[in-house]
């Protein structure tokens, strides 16, 4: 099996509007090694994306937000960065929010609930170029 690649510094945007999470989310990926910043917003991402297009190497958002929903914001950054990797954080993952998510081009979607074991290894691979799920 291949080693794990490094998070090596990846700068990462983080979109959540509950700040507990955003906090716990951050300090899990800034464990991991990842330059975090965190948007409490939709459209704050948005608007820093557009400020700085090459700022980052990867998003992850929370789903359900009030000024925008995860898969809204995904939609639109994969329609302007397309290389952009975008990852789905949800507290209720179904088949129907698989299917939206590959649908707009999110490259993996995470239960919360798994977050603290799943998020920094589904960042990695994604970074890594690794096929989406």
């Amino acid at each position: 099996r291949a080693p794990r690649p490094a998070a090596s510094g990846a700068r990462v945007l983080l979109v959540d509007d509950d700040p507990i999470v955003a906090a716990v989310h951050g300090q899990l990926l800034r464990r991991a090694g990842y330059l975090v910043q965190v948007c409490d917003s939709g459209r704050e991402a948005l608007a820093l994306l557009e400020r700085s297009p090459g700022g980052f190497d990867a998003v992850v958002t929370d789903h359900n937000m009030p000024d925008t929903s995860g898969i809204e914001l995904a939609r639109r950054i994969v329609a302007t960065a397309p290389q952009l990797p975008v990852l789905l954080c949800s507290g209720f993952v179904d088949d129907a929010l698989h299917a939206q998510a590959a649908a707009v081009g999110v490259r993996r979607v995470v239960p919360k609930e798994d977050a603290y074991e799943r998020l920094a290894p589904a960042l990695a691979a994604v970074l890594a170029g690794e096929g989406d799920s």
